[in-house]
C-alpha cells in the first residue's frame, strides 16, 4: 500500500477479522494509562493476503499519538507451526511403533524423555523423571550391571548402545526393551550427550519363550510315548522326521528308516504288506487309517493302527504327510473280553428299560444298544456306529453345554456326567433323555480311552413338568391380571385388555386372541380387541358387525354359556359347516371360545386361534380362562359404570363383589377394612366379622404366623408380595389360595394401605403332590434296579461256578474262583444299597465284615486255619468310592489267603479302617504270613491281582504303601470321591 492508501481509511479496515477485538482491546489500554503496547495481529496486503505483524508501541498522550515499530513475523510463525506439526508427527510415529526416544545431557545431568517412553515405562507424564538414576531404578536387578557397563562404555569410549534388558514398571509389570543410543562429542572429542530410542519388545520375547517351550514339549512327547510317528515329503516320499520311540520301543533303527523309507514295509506281516504299501504310497487329501500286523525283533507279532493326515501350508496345499503307528494289541484283547460283559450288562439295562452307548475314545467307534436305538425310533442299521452320530442328534440349544460337560468329565472324572437334555428322534421330534455316563478306562497317562453312558426316556415326566409350570404361570397371570384390573383407571381398561389378551395368548400357545361383544339387540357381534403373533395377520377390520345368523352353531353354544373347544376345525360336525368354512378361510386349525356372561345374559366371548399349529387346551387351562373372562366382564362393566361415576365407592364395590376372585383391602394402619362378596361367600362370614383382624380366624393355624410375618415385612417397606396359604370355606374345608398384595396410593402419592386378591390353587397343589408321589415311586424303582443288578451278578457268578465243574486245570480254576469273588464283591455292594435307606451310600464297616466272611468261606477247603482280625469304624461310602475300595480289599485279602500261609500254616489276616479329622480314609490290610521276596517289585508286577490293585488305588487317588518286613501289610490313604448327589 501507499501511504495515501493507508491513511485514507481507518487502520482497523486492514486488520484480520479474527484479530480486530484484540487490536481494539490493546489500543484501548492507552486511555487506561498504559505506557507500552506489545501485541501481534494480521494485516491485509494489497494483493489480499495477510501477514503477521509484531507491534512494539509507545503512546504519546501530549500529542494524542501512538509511536509504533512494526516487524513482519510471518516466516517465524510458519516455521513454529511447521515445528509443532513435525513434533506431533514424531509423537504419533512413536506411538505406532511402540518406541520412545530419550536424551541425556551429561553436562547438566538432565534426562529428557518422549511421551511414548513414559508409556513404555508405565510412568505418568507428570512424574519427576529427569535423571539417569531414576531410570536405573526401573532396571531389573539382574540386568543392572550390564546396562551400567554399556553406559560407561558409551560415555568413556564414545561407543554406541544396543542392548536388550528388562525393566520393572511401577505397577510390577515386567517388560523387555531394546535400547539403542549414540554419543554426541564436542570439539575436543569428549562425549557431552547421549541420545537414542527405546523399543518395547515384550511381546516378541514372550513369543520366543512360548516357541521354545512348545519345542521342548514336542521333544518330550516324542521321546516318551509308546506310539511312533513320522513325517515325510509327499513329493519324493523322503522321511523328514522319525520319533525316537521307533528305535526305543519298537526296536528298529531310525537311521535305516531315514535312509530307506520303504524299509518300514519289511516289518509288516506279508498278508498286510500290500494294502499298507498302497496306503503309504497314496497322496493324502484327508485323514485315513489302517490296521495291520507287524513283527518285532524278538519275534512277537503285534497289531497296530496306522493313521495318516495331510499337513497344509498357508495357501492350503499339502506339503507334508504325518503318520502315527499305535500298538492296539491290548485294546483288541480287552474289547473281546468286554464284549461278553457288555452283553450281560445289556440284558440288565433292557430289563430296566434304559438304553446304553459304549464309546471307544481312541478309535471314535461307538456301540449303541437296541433299546437306545428304539428309544429314538431307529433301526439297527439306521445310524453310523461312531461318536459323531450321538453328537449330531443333540438339540442345538443343548449342544454347547452338553459337550462342555463331556469335556470336563473327560478331563476329570470327579465331574459328574449326569443331566437331562434333548435328542432328535427319527421322526424329527425332540425327546427328553436323562443320562448318566462315566469314563471307565484311562491309559497310563490318565488319558480317557473308554466311556459308557446310560439313557432313560423322561419325556412323559418332562411333559408333566411343562404342563404344571404353564399352569402355575397361568395362575400367577390370572392373579396379576385380577389385581391390576382392580386399580384401573377407566381410560386404561382398553389398553389393559389388549395387554392381557397378548399375555394370555402367548402363555397358552395361541396364535391369535381376541374379544367379541354382542350388540344390545343381540343381532350382531363385533371384534373390539385383538392380539396376534408376529407371523399372523390381524382380522379385526374384517370382523365388525357380523350378523349372529352367520354363526348359528357357534352362537347357539355360547348362548347356552358353553365353552366351544375345537382342537381340530376339520372335525367340526355337519351342522357347523358354515363356521367350518369361515374358520378354514382364515387358516384356523384350532379354536377356543369362552363365553362372557353378565348376570344371566351373554355379552360377548373371548377367543383363541391355533393357526400355525394345532392347539389343545387342558381343562385346568380352560377353567382359568373362564376366570379371565369373568375378570374382563367385570372390567368392561366397571369401565362403563366408572365413566358415569368415576369416584363412586358403590361402583367399585359392585365390581369387586362381582369378581370371581377373593379381594381384600387394608388401611394405612395395616388393619383390614374391606372384603368383597366373593370372599364373604367363600368364608361364610359377614363383613363385620372379617374386618380389622377377624379374617385371621379363617386362615389355617399352621399358616397364620408365616402370613403375618410376610404381610408385616412388606407393609413396612411398601413392597408387593405373594403368598400361598390355606383358607377355610363356609363348609369347613380348607382350600389352598394364592394371594397377591400391592400397596395403594392416592392422587397425592400418599400411602393409603394395601389391596389384594386370592385365587383357589388347590388343584395345582394336588398335581404337585402327584408328582412327589411319582418321585417316591422312582425311588422304589431304583431299589429294584440295584436288586436286579445284584441278582444278575449272582447269576454270572453261578454260571462261572457251573463252568468250573468242567475244568480240570487248577490254574484256570483259580482264575474262575478269583472272578467269582470279584463279582460277588460288586454284588454285595448293590445288595446293601437296595437294603439301605440311603440309596447313595452304604455302611462300609458292615460290608467289610460280610466280605471277609464270604472270602474265608470261599477258601475254607484249605488246610490252614486263618483267624480274621477286623477293626473298622462305622463309615458310609458312596457307590463310586465303595466299588473300587471293595474290589481292592478283595484282591489283597485273596492274595493273603492264597499265598501267605503255604504248607497248611495257620495265621491271621487283618483289616483296619478309620477316618481322620480331614475326612481322609485310612485302610490297612495285612497278614503275618511269609511276606514278599526281598527283590519283589509290586509296582511293576505282571500279576493280574496287583495290576487291579494299582488301577483301583489310582481310581481312588489313594496313597499306597507295601510293607513286607513282617508278613505283608498294605496301607492306603484316600478321600471319598466328591460326586454330586443323584437323588
Amino acid at each position: 500500500h501507499s501511504i495515501e492508501e493507508l491513511l485514507a481509511v481507518s487502520y482497523l479496515e486492514f486488520v484480520h477479522p479474527e484479530d480486530k477485538n484484540i487490536t481494539i482491546a490493546e489500543t484501548k489500554k492507552v486511555s487506561e494509562g498504559a505506557t507500552v503496547l506489545n501485541f501481534q495481529n494480521r494485516y491485509r496486503t494489497k494483493d489480499g493476503s495477510y501477514r503477521w505483524l509484531a507491534w512494539n508501541s509507545v503512546p504519546l498522550p501530549t500529542e494524542n499519538l501512538i509511536y509504533a515499530v512494526v516487524r513482519d513475523i510471518t516466516d517465524e510463525k510458519q516455521s513454529i507451526e511447521q515445528l509443532f506439526m513435525n513434533r506431533r508427527q514424531l509423537i504419533e510415529a512413536e506411538k505406532i511403533a511402540d518406541m520412545g526416544s530419550w536424551e541425556n545431557d551429561l553436562t547438566t545431568g538432565e534426562f529428557k524423555c518422549s511421551e511414548q517412553l513414559y508409556c513404555i515405562f508405565g510412568l505418568p507424564l507428570s512424574s519427576n523423571f529427569l535423571t539417569r538414576e531414576d531410570y536405573l531404578k526401573l532396571v531389573h536387578p539382574d540386568d543392572l550391571q550390564t546396562i551400567e557397563t554399556a553406559i560407561d562404555s558409551a560415555i568413556n569410549q564414545g561407543q554406541g548402545l544396543k542392548i536388550e534388558q528388562r525393566i520393572l514398571c511401577p505397577d510390577a509389570t515386567l517388560k523387555h526393551i531394546l535400547i539403542s543410543g549414540k554419543p554426541i562429542l564436542n570439539e575436543e572429542g569428549k562425549v557431552i550427550k547421549l541420545f537414542g530410542t527405546v523399543l518395547d519388545i515384550t511381546e516378541r520375547k514372550q513369543t520366543e519363550i512360548a516357541l521354545r517351550e512348545s519345542e521342548d514339549t514336542f521333544d518330550q512327547i516324542a521321546e516318551n510315548i509308546n506310539s511312533f510317528f513320522w513325517i515325510q515329503n509327499p513329493q519324493n516320499n523322503q522321511i523328514i522326521y522319525v520319533s525316537p520311540s521307533y528305535e526305543k520301543v519298537w526296536g528298529y533303527s531310525c537311521d535305516e528308516l531315514y535312509a530307506s523309507p520303504d524299509s518300514f514295509l519289511d516289518i509288516i506281516d506279508p498278508e498286510d504288506r500290500q494294502k499298507i504299501g498302497e496306503t503309504l504310497a497314496n497322496f493324502l487329501e484327508a485323514e485315513d487309517q489302517q490296521e495291520c500286523r507287524i513283527l518285532l525283533p524278538n519275534g512277537e507279532i503285534r497289531l497296530i493302527l496306522i493313521r495318516g493326515f495331510p499337513i497344509k501350508n498357508q495357501v492350503g496345499e499339502v506339503y507334508r504327510i504325518a503318520r502315527i503307528a499305535q500298538d492296539i494289541s491290548e485294546d483288541k484283547l480287552v474289547d473281546t473280553k468286554l464284549q461278553l460283559i457288555q452283553e450281560r450288562l445289556q440284558l440288565a439295562l433292557e430289563t430296566s428299560g434304559d438304553g446304553l452307548w459304549d464309546w471307544n475314545i481312541t478309535t471314535g467307534k461307538c456301540y449303541y444298544s437296541t433299546r437306545w436305538l428304539e428309544m429314538l425310533g431307529y433301526e439297527e442299521n439306521d445310524l453310523p456306529r461312531n461318536f459323531k452320530t450321538w453328537e449330531m442328534l443333540i438339540h442345538p440349544e443343548d449342544q454347547d453345554w452338553v459337550m462342555g460337560a463331556l469335556n470336563l468329565h473327560l478331563e476329570d472324572s470327579s465331574f459328574i456326567f449326569a443331566f437331562d437334555y434333548r435328542l432328535r428322534t427319527k421322526s424329527g421330534e425332540w425327546k427328553w433323555i436323562a443320562t448318566y455316563g462315566k469314563v471307565v478306562d484311562r491309559d497310563e497317562t490318565d488319558k480317557p480311552v473308554r466311556m459308557i453312558c446310560t439313557h432313560t426316556d423322561i419325556s412323559t415326566r418332562k411333559a408333566a413338568e411343562v404342563t404344571l409350570q404353564k399352569q402355575l404361570e397361568l395362575e400367577k397371570l390370572v392373579s396379576t391380571i385380577s389385581t391390576s384390573f382392580i386399580n384401573l383407571n377407566p381410560n386404561e381398561v382398553d389398553s389393559s385388555l389388549e395387554i392381557a389378551l397378548k399375555q394370555v395368548g402367548e402363555l397358552t400357545g395361541a396364535d391369535r386372541s381376541y374379544l367379541f361383544l354382542v350388540s344390545s339387540d343381540r343381532t350382531q357381534v363385533r371384534n373390539t380387541y385383538q392380539w396376534f403373533a408376529t407371523e399372523v395377520e390381524g382380522q379385526i377390520d374384517n370382523l365388525q358387525n357380523l350378523p349372529v345368523d352367520d354363526l348359528p352353531w357357534l352362537m347357539d353354544q355360547l348362548y347356552k354359556f358353553e365353552v366351544v373347544h375345537i382342537p381340530l376345525v376339520s372335525n367340526l360336525p355337519l351342522e357347523a359347516s358354515t363356521e367350518k368354512q369361515i374358520l378354514s378361510a382364515q387358516s384356523i386349525q384350532s379354536l377356543l371360545c369362552i363365553p362372557m356372561v353378565s348376570g344371566s345374559q351373554l355379552i360377548g366371548f373371548i377367543g383363541f386361534d391355533g393357526i400355525r399349529q394345532l392347539c389343545k387346551w387342558t381343562d385346568s387351562t380352560i377353567n382359568l380362562l373362564k376366570i379371565i373372562s369373568e375378570i374382563f366382564v367385570s372390567a368392561l362393566e366397571y369401565q362403563e359404570a366408572e365413566l358415569a361415576l368415576r369416584e363412586s365407592e358403590k361402583r367399585f364395590r359392585m365390581m369387586a363383589d362381582s369378581a370371581p376372585v377373593l379381594i381384600w383391602m387394608s388401611r394405612k394402619d395395616s388393619l383390614f377394612s374391606y372384603f368383597n362378596q366373593t370372599w364373604l361367600n367363600f368364608t361364610g362370614r359377614s363383613l363385620q366379622q372379617e374386618i380389622r383382624n377377624g379374617w385371621q380366624q379363617s386362615i389355617h393355624p399352621e399358616d397364620l404366623e408365616n402370613y403375618l410375618e410376610t404381610y408385616q415385612a412388606n407393609f413396612h417397606t411398601r413392597q408387593p408380595f405373594t403368598i400361598e396359604y390355606r383358607l377355610r370355606k363356609a363348609d369347613g374345608e380348607y382350600r389352598w389360595v394364592f394371594d397377591t398384595g400391592v400397596p395403594r396410593f392416592n392422587l397425592n402419592n400418599s400411602f393409603t394401605g394395601y389391596i389384594g386378591s386370592c385365587i383357589d390353587i388347590s388343584d395345582r397343589k394336588q398335581a404337585e403332590a402327584q408328582i412327589q408321589n411319582s418321585l417316591q415311586e422312582k425311588e422304589v424303582l431304583l431299589k429294584e434296579i440295584h436288586h436286579r443288578v445284584k441278582n444278575n451278578l449272582h447269576i454270572i457268578s453261578n454260571l462261572l461256578d457251573l463252568q468250573s465243574d468242567y475244568i480240570e486245570d487248577e490254574k484256570v480254576l483259580d482264575l474262575f474262583a478269583d472272578s467269582q469273588n470279584r463279582i460277588q464283591t460288586m454284588a454285595l455292594i448293590h445288595e446293601q444299597l437296595y437294603q439301605s435307606k440311603d440309596l447313595g451310600k452304604i455302611d462300609f464297616s458292615e460290608y467289610i465284615h460280610t466280605l471277609m466272611d464270604n472270602l474265608l468261606s470261599s477258601y475254607s477247603n484249605r488246610e490252614s486255619i486263618i483267624n480274621p482280625i477286623i477293626n473298622v469304624e462305622p463309615i458310609s461310602l458312596n457307590l463310586e468310592t465303595a466299588i473300587p475300595c471293595g474290589l481292592l480289599i478283595n484282591e489283597l485279602v485273596t492274595n493273603s489267603l492264597k499265598y501267605a500261609f503255604p504248607n497248611g500254616e495257620n495265621g491271621e489276616v487283618s483289616i483296619e479302617l478309620h477316618q481322620d479329622e480331614q475326612e481322609k480314609i485310612h485302610l490297612t490290610i495285612g497278614d503275618n504270613g511269609i511276606g514278599m521276596p526281598a527283590d519283589f517289585d509290586w509296582q511293576n508286577s505282571s500279576s493280574l491281582g496287583l495290576k487291579l490293585v494299582r488301577i483301583l488305588s489310582k481310581q481312588l487317588k489313594a496313597e499306597i504303601e507295601f510293607d513286607a518286613t513282617q508278613g505283608t501289610v498294605v496301607n492306603l490313604i484316600f478321600s471319598p470321591l466328591k460326586y454330586k448327589p443323584r437323588f
